[in-house]
């Protein structure tokens, strides 16, 4: 179905045709009303047209006004300042939109085409725990959820960073702490144990010293260096280990993303492209599209309308290391003819653009990415301190996540203290309050920006935060049961009340939110829906009669609202990973 906005940009551009009057077909001419107390939408075409026309724009603004003033979907029309076309909807048409929202699974969205795309996300380094950074995945989810409402079949890969020189220099430390583990002895031909030799807690503290002491001592890096060629290139024992530290990474890692209800359904790394990029190295060397560069095998991507720097891509580096720009064109590959995917959309933060820049040109230099294909690099900003600079603990190490996240459970318990939860678990309230604290706080501005972290104003009951969209449901919650055993068909019939036909009016705008969030991967447009969505539905229940309105049909309409209230708060909160509760 169309929304509101769609069907009067509609009737405006049908008008402007008939009067001969030129537009731009795909861009707008009506917008949401910068005075919503004057009108519901306006449209600013006049403005533009006398400068084109060579008339007053007040003048083309009648003209245009008078075709529509017949129009049953609308119930006034006025002409305000230089031009400006004020529209207010009609309640029969406010009233059908949201009738037929309400019995749309997808709140009224709908789009033309559905794509199979792969969303990589979070992408964390093994041997390391997750830092406050990556509270940042909580985008990927959002977006992954987003785009299997809207009908596009979503494959949620973790791009794991397992390969490389970390790994090796982790290996090489192991080594020289281990030398009598079966992983370093080049004759053994047996199985390999089935346990890692180290626990998390050691293989998080291998590589920041190995890291050390490979700036320290030559020697020990080179063998790093060894290490790692010979990893790339099939040694089997360090594979094998390399293997073990997935392993037990990616389990430590999944208690954090359940505390924040992220999930993947692929897990491939580096490591799991390594081979095929190789295989691609050698097919690109006999096609000609690789260049010696001191040793080092790259294609050039510089163009003529460069305007700024664009570094080759290094696909081999002398010696022989596979880059990571190699591994992520084989992924490239991967999804495209593996996968069978459309395209794909890679979520990191916004240093790793130039790299993504180089990936994409490559792929589409070697014919890999074609016109028809999909593929984004979604840039974020990072999580600030009041400083503004990266988020810090209060020594100026880095913040661990799962510390961020076991702070916050406890900041809100403590809010939980001395209310009374009827019996609901404490701790997990607290959990899933806090959780959706962090992920609205981190959802609710543009994600192309940074933020800075303030964890108090974050986990306030009152304000644009999570606490207040959970304790509007669990208020909405309790008026709803409050009258079960009402009589009602809950229909929608004209409204009496202002607060009434603006919360009608924002309501009819879910559609709209989520084309937003789904064409500009950003879910801070559905923070934004269901905040004022919660606002307007305060201000409704404080100065609309419903479970004491005398009217029955009145009353009737009052309890339809409310339903569909409801409905758009689950469906939307769930899109942004919201946790809901039944008492707070």
């Amino acid at each position: 179905m169309k929304n509101l906005l769609q069907i009067f940009d509609e009737k405006l551009k049908n008008i402007l045709t008939i009067l001969n009057f030129s537009f731009e077909e795909k861009k707008d001419v009506v917008k949401n009303s910068d005075r919503p107390d004057l009108s519901d939408f306006q449209c600013n075409e006049a403005l533009r047209l006398a400068k084109q026309e060579g008339k007053n724009p007040r003048e083309i603004a009648q003209q245009i006004a008078e075709k529509l003033k017949d129009d049953k979907d609308i119930e006034s029309i006025s002409i305000d300042g230089p031009g400006f076309i004020n529209i207010k909807v009609s309640p029969e048409l406010l009233t059908k939109q949201l009738d037929q929202i309400s019995n749309d699974k997808k709140l009224g969205f709908s789009k033309e085409k559905n794509y199979k795309l792969v969303i990589d996300f979070s992408s964390p380094n093994i041997a390391k725990p997750l830092h406050v950074g990556h509270l940042r995945s909580v985008i990927g989810e959002s977006l992954k959820r987003i785009m299997r409402f809207a009908g596009d079949e979503i494959i949620g890969d973790n791009h794991l960073g397992d390969w490389g020189k970390p790994y090796g220099l982790t290996i090489a430390l192991l080594k020289d702490k281990e030398a009598n583990l079966p992983y370093f002895d080049e004759n053994f031909n047996g199985k390999y144990p089935e346990e890692c030799p180290v626990t998390i807690k050691d293989l998080e503290e291998l590589y920041p010293a190995a890291s050390t002491r490979s700036k320290e001592d030559e020697e020990f890096n080179n063998i790093a260096l060894e290490i790692t060629r010979d990893m790339q290139y099939g040694h089997k024992g360090y594979r094998a280990l390399l293997k073990h530290f997935r392993n037990i990474t990616i389990e430590d890692l999944k208690t954090t993303y359940k505390d924040l209800d992220i999930s993947f359904d692929t897990w491939y790394g580096e490591s799991f492209y390594n081979d095929m990029a190789i295989d691609m190295i050698k097919d690109l060397e006999s096609k000609g599209f690789l260049k010696l560069d001191n040793g080092a095998k790259i294609i050039e991507l510089k163009t003529d309308e460069d305007k700024k720097e664009m570094p080759p891509i290094i696909m081999e580096k002398s010696g022989g290391g596979i880059m990571y720009g190699s591994t992520d064109m084989a992924g490239v590959k991967f999804r495209l003819e593996d996968e069978k995917a459309d395209g794909f959309l890679i979520l990191t933060d916004n240093r790793q653009g130039i790299h993504f820049e180089q990936v994409f040109r490559a792929s589409e230099k070697i014919g890999l990415l074609k016109p028809e294909n999909i593929y984004e690099h979604i840039a974020f900003g990072t999580v600030n301190g009041k400083d503004g600079k990266p988020f810090k603990t209060r020594d100026g190490g880095t913040m661990k996540l799962k510390d961020l996240i076991q702070e916050t459970k406890d900041k809100v318990l403590e809010l939980l203290k001395d209310r009374d939860t009827k019996g609901e678990d404490k701790n997990e309230l607290a959990r899933k309050i806090g959780m959706s604290a962090l992920k609205f706080a981190d959802m609710s501005n543009d994600i192309k920006s940074g933020y800075v972290f303030d964890l108090d104003k974050f986990i306030s009951f009152e304000g644009k935060t999570g606490p207040y969209i959970l304790y509007s449901y669990v208020r909405l919650n309790s008026i709803l049961n409050k009258i079960k055993n009402i009589d009602s068909t809950g229909k929608l019939q004209d409204f009496t009340n202002k607060s009434e036909r603006d919360l009608m009016l924002h309501m009819t705008k879910a559609p709209e939110a989520v084309t937003k969030a789904y064409n500009s991967r950003s879910p801070h447009h559905l923070c934004e829906f269901i905040y004022e969505l919660c606002q307007k539905f305060s201000k409704f229940y404080s100065e609309c009669h419903i479970t004491n309105e005398t009217d029955e049909k009145l009353k009737s309409h009052r309890i339809a609202i409310l339903k569909i209230v409801k409905k758009e708060i689950e469906t939307i909160g769930n899109l942004i990973g919201l946790e809901f509760v039944k008492v707070m």
